[in-house]
């Protein structure tokens, strides 16, 4: 499912894991650093690896970053990947509209909210 270092059966189970299993699970933002760092290609993409979980409040994983200390890239990132999950996802998709209205939700909690604000502009259009 492209979560490196996650087994099937931890992902098959996301919404109820437990702690032990949370933590695995975590590791993969660590593990895809380190295999971005070992390549001069994917180098310089690694921070954004390792951060692209980290929540504007500072309560993401793995290294507790917030607000403007997590790069721009990954800010974007969390809020489209937010977005896709909730609406793309096998089974479980949510309409459009209520996937909107969550991420409008999460504004100062889990996302920037001046990039929250671009995106509801950009998707009302």
């Amino acid at each position: 499912m492209g979560i490196i270092g996650t087994t099937d059966y931890i992902f098959s189970k996301l919404d109820n894991l437990s702690e032990e299993e949370r933590v695995a699970f975590q590791k993969h933002c660590e593990i895809g650093y380190r295999i971005a760092m070992t390549s001069p290609d994917l180098a310089h993409l690694a921070d954004m690896i390792l951060m692209h979980h980290e929540w504007w409040n500072g309560s993401g994983y793995p290294l507790g970053v917030k607000g403007e200390d997590i790069p721009y890239e990954c800010r974007i990132l969390a809020i489209v990947d937010a977005y896709v999950s909730m609406t793309d996802t096998e089974g479980k998709a949510m309409p459009k509209e209520k996937a909107l209205e969550e991420i409008k939700r999460m504004a100062e909690i889990q996302f920037d909210p001046i990039l929250v604000e671009k995106f509801l502009a950009y998707m009302k259009d």
